[in-house]
């Protein structure tokens, strides 16, 4: 919510985003509309995302090894820890198939071989909203704006004080 709206003004609630990436469009339009806009942070949302593993371990220092060779490969690399003490290594966590599966193939091409996992991840949201309208109307005329521009709006509210 942007500081200058005054008591009793409306503001467009355009919506919850997981990942900052696809936050990126809708700001365009936003903006393209001519309004700013406004991010705060959202609830964690379950995502289902693809996880390049490139290793499993009974040990930290094997784990280790296969980090310093990732991150030689300028690949993303992190390491979690199971309940049974087993160290899993990957090399990237990804929303869309696309973008997992080259970076699947460039690690292939460097000798790290890789299985996708599909798992379900707590991810953080951000939620998005716009604008300072003296009334309701004057809000919706410019949701039916953003409509225009590809962007669907969740709805017009008062800002909470």
């Amino acid at each position: 919510m942007e500081e200058s709206c005054k008591p009793g003004s409306y503001t467009l609630e355009l919506g919850e985003y997981v990942g900052l990436n696809r936050l990126v469009g809708a700001k365009k339009a936003v903006r393209k509309a001519g309004l700013v806009p406004v991010v705060g942070p959202g609830p964690k949302k379950a995502e289902m995302m693809l996880r390049i593993q490139v290793g499993e371990f009974a040990d930290s220092e094997s784990a280790d090894k296969l980090v310093k060779k990732l991150r030689g490969m300028n690949a993303d690399h992190f390491v979690l820890k199971d309940k049974a003490g087993t160290y899993r290594v990957y090399a990237g966590s990804y929303f869309d198939k696309d973008p997992a599966a080259r970076e699947q193939r460039r690690l292939a091409a460097q000798g790290i071989k890789s299985d996708l996992r599909q798992v379900n991840v707590p991810v953080p949201s951000f939620v998005l909203s716009a604008g300072c309208f003296p009334s309701e109307e004057a809000a919706r005329g410019k949701m039916a704006e953003l409509e225009q521009l590809g962007l669907k709006g969740k709805g017009v509210r008062l800002p909470k004080r």
